[in-house]
């Protein structure tokens, strides 16, 4: 996952990503099958959606 509220030359920096998890291979899985696997992130992203996030400090204002 990538934050793209960060300035395109930066956000893809190892640093700046935020790994989600893996899906085991060796080849694609069907959605039926994908879908346990991005279930809690898209629960969490959601909650953060409808509720909203505060952020105590940003890219353009680290102290605040």
């Amino acid at each position: 996952m990538e934050c793209i509220s960060l300035p395109s030359s930066i956000r893809q920096w190892p640093e700046n990503i935020f790994f989600a998890g893996a899906i085991p291979g060796p080849k694609q899985p069907s959605l039926d099958g994908l879908n346990p696997f991005i279930a809690p992130m898209v629960d969490i992203l959601d909650h953060s959606y409808q509720q909203g996030t505060w952020f105590s400090r940003t890219y353009e204002h680290p102290e605040g």
